[in-house]
C-alpha cells in the first residue's frame, strides 16, 4: 500500500518517539517502586490513563 512506501520514510522518527515513551515509562515505573502502596496505585492509575 501507499502508506506501506511513506512508512518506510517516518519508521526512524517512530521508533525514536516509541523509545522516549518506553524511558519515560521506566522512570515512572522506577518512581513507583520506591513509593507506598496506596501512591503506588494512583500513579498507575495516571499510566494507564495516559495510555
Amino acid at each position: 500500500t501507499a502508506a506501506r512506501t511513506k512508512g518506510v520514510v517516518h519508521h526512524i522518527p517512530e521508533h525514536e518517539d516509541n523509545e522516549q515513551k518506553t524511558s519515560e515509562y521506566e522512570q515512572l515505573m522506577l518512581i513507583m517502586n520506591e513509593r507506598t502502596t496506596t501512591s503506588t496505585g494512583a500513579t498507575f492509575a495516571a499510566i494507564v490513563a495516559m495510555n
